[in-house]
């Protein structure tokens, strides 16, 4: 829960005053200010020291550690229906608090009807006697795996089942927990010793299997390698193994292996697990051309689902202008939703954008036949198109381009390239809304919220979307803003954005409804830890809109990821650059873990950025080396010089890094319509 669900209250300041007498923890100093929130009569219900009202105040007063009147409000609460299981929750923490784990099962016991409440309740009595009742809580998470269907509850179910049942020496039903859980929710792993841990006490394939599949869903190629080479064969997972080891050694790089590895494999299995292209695409990056035409020209006889991937690629690797039509044609025939067939459109033109052939480019640009439903594609052609008018020194017509991609496409890095180029440097045309909470969510969802079951309405609306989704009703797009928005509540901006990705697909943007986007942008683009993001922005004179935007990119607001590079936290810095940074600003380095702490990691990146914008003069120039390191910038920057930063940008080999720019970039656009670049002079 953040202070985010505090923003559509007013508080008296009278309450205030008398909670903040002492000092306070920042969590007391969070729920002071909810209890102050709790006295205002207007929050739920007129009536002054209503139900509601007291429910409230007992909740700020178990956060704040005073039990004894947390406990006489809740006793002053008349017997009602529509709250009594949330006093009995109450309740429950109060004794939890107090330690009484016998008090707490009782009151559980009288839970009425709320088989959800129930199943959320059972969890926190688990957690609470992991240490001194271990076969106790061993019941209750058991009760909890076969009760809920919640995968966040699950995974961290099995996470304590497993640990309890290594403590408890029940070895076989631990292996077979960890075994269940890794298969089930890949990201498990976390921490190296785990993994350490796990071997020393287990040997057998499946062990190894499940640890080496963690790790490539999480992309920690190099650790799944590792892992999975020590499958044996002749075992069940011998197949599923080598296929996730193929791979792995792909995404690695190491191409010459993964072919090794996939190449034996029967088709039937490679196909099942969408991995007979890789060895085409392996043979393709290694240069080997002959080998790569023969196995995309293979894939195209399967029923793999890259058979319109071998289709673009043939175009690319063929040389006779025969066989690029035929491909070509076959792709956009049987295949017209694809998004190759968008890429492929671009592949021409940008060819020649690449040779400076401004004329050949824009034949292609205003001749395309192709009406896409890419709305980054058509921002991208248009805006081209006004660029290769503008090399023609046709400067009006040009800047009527720029001013339909604002209009059209108000939401994409085109937009804020356009209004660069118009000298609208804020996109004027653009206004940042904010969430609309009294619509957002049910009035009792708040109440929910306001008590600490945050997490119950999360489980209850994530159930409810799943539903809809099954059965493909109206409400789900409802229901994905009312989860993602609980998520923003809860403090998980990372679960929030992509509840709102797996709706509208991986876009940044579902740019062709104006009215939709407009509700996005709020969950979208949140701007947690603003507080630190303004005041570090200001101390290194860069705008904080940047700071959040390298944030959103990098992480997703995770605090404690760690890239397959090692790059740590929310701005993504690696150890040694975090050390050099400790030392250059004064301040103590203890090691990796400093980088996970969000004050320090938001410091350090502000930093970094302010100390490459120093050197580059420019932001893509500085993103640039953010990402991919300021030596290959200068390197690029002898091969391709160039004042054009887009044409520069066309034209340096790192995939990976044209996409951050402009994504960083148009995370700033959006930004900077929040207001967060003012900050208050001191």
């Amino acid at each position: 829960m953040t202070r985010l669900i505090l923003c559509f209250i007013v508080v008296a300041s009278v309450h205030i005053s008398c909670l903040a007498s002492s000092i306070l923890t920042p969590v007391q100093a969070f729920y002071s200010e909810q209890y102050a929130i709790a006295l205002n009569p207007n929050l739920f219900q007129k009536k002054p020291d209503s139900d509601v009202d007291r429910l409230l105040k007992a909740h700020a007063l178990i956060k704040l550690g005073k039990l004894r009147k947390a406990s006489k409000l809740l006793n002053k609460i008349q017997d009602n229906s529509g709250i009594n299981n949330y006093i009995v929750y109450l309740n429950v923490q109060i004794a939890l608090s107090n330690k009484d784990s016998d008090e707490a099962e009782r009151l559980v016991g009288t839970l009425y009807n709320d088989p959800e409440l129930k199943v959320y309740t059972w969890t926190q009595l688990a957690i609470n006697m992991d240490d001194t009742q271990p076969k106790r809580a061993i019941y209750y998470h058991e009760l909890v795996r076969q009760e809920t269907q919640d995968s966040r509850v699950l995974a961290a179910t099995y996470r304590s089942l497993w640990a309890l049942y290594n403590r408890t020496k029940q070895w076989g039903k631990a292996q077979a927990i960890i075994i269940e859980w890794l298969n089930q929710y890949p990201e498990a792993v976390d921490h190296d010793y785990r993994i350490q841990y796990w071997s020393d006490q287990y040997d057998s394939n499946e062990m190894a299997y499940a640890i080496g599949y963690s790790y490539y869903k999480q992309r920690r190629y190099q650790e799944a390698t590792e892992s999975l080479r020590n499958v044996q064969r002749n075992t069940k997972v011998y197949a599923k193994a080598r296929v996730y080891l193929g791979l792995s050694y792909y995404f690695n790089y190491d191409f010459g292996n993964a072919i090794y590895v996939l190449k034996p494999i029967p088709d039937s299995i490679l196909i099942r697990h969408n991995a007979l292209i890789y060895i085409a695409r392996s043979y393709q990056r290694m240069g080997k051309k002959r080998e790569a035409i023969r196995a995309f020209q293979y894939i195209l006889k399967t029923d793999s689902i890259y058979v319109p991937n071998a289709l673009y690629y043939l175009h690319t690797l063929s040389d006779k202008s025969s066989n690029k039509k035929k491909y070509k044609e076959r792709l956009y025939k049987k295949y017209p939703q694809s998004q190759l067939v968008n890429q492929l459109v671009w592949t021409e033109v940008e060819a020649h954008l690449e040779n400076k052939d401004w004329a050949e480019a824009h034949r292609h640009l205003i001749n395309t036949s192709l009406i896409s439903t890419d709305t980054e594609l058509q921002a991208r052609l248009s805006y081209w198109t006004a660029k290769t008018k503008y090399y023609f020194g046709e400067f009006k017509e040009s800047n009527v381009i720029y001013n339909r991609v604002l209009k059209q496409f108000p939401y994409t890095y085109y937009a804020y390239r356009s209004s660069q180029l118009l000298n609208q440097p804020n996109g004027e045309a653009l206004q940042y809304h904010h969430i609309n909470q009294a619509t957002t969510l049910a009035h009792k969802d708040y109440l929910l919220v306001n008590i600490g079951l945050a997490d119950l309405v999360r489980q209850r609306l994530n159930q409810a979307l799943i539903i809809a989704k099954k059965n493909n009703t109206s409400d789900k797009e409802s229901l994905t803003h009312q989860l993602s928005y609980v998520y923003q509540l809860m403090g998980d901006y990372y679960a929030s954005i992509q509840t709102i990705r797996h709706q509208y697909g991986r876009s940044l943007y579902p740019q062709k409804d104006a009215e939709l986007s407009t509700q996005l942008q709020p969950l979208l683009y949140p701007t947690p830890y603003l507080e630190w993001v303004q005041a570090y922005s200001k101390k290194y004179n860069i705008p904080a809109s940047i700071a959040l935007a390298v944030m959103r990119e990098e992480s997703l607001f995770k605090t404690r990821t760690v890239s397959r590079a090692r790059a740590v936290g929310l701005m993504q810095i690696m150890p040694q650059t975090g050390k050099e940074i400790a030392q250059q600003l004064g301040v103590s380095w203890s090691g990796v873990f400093d980088l996970q702490d969000p004050q320090t990691n938001i410091q350090f990146g502000c930093y970094y950025l302010a100390r490459l914008y120093k050197q580059f003069g420019n932001w893509e120039h500085t993103l640039m080396a953010y990402n991919a390191g300021p030596n290959r910038v200068k390197q690029w920057k002898k091969a391709y010089p160039s004042n054009d930063m887009d044409w520069f940008l066309l034209m340096i080999p790192y995939d990976e890094t044209k996409h951050y720019v402009k994504h960083v970039l148009q995370s700033h656009f959006m930004y900077q319509k929040t207001g967060v670049n003012r900050v208050e002079s001191d």
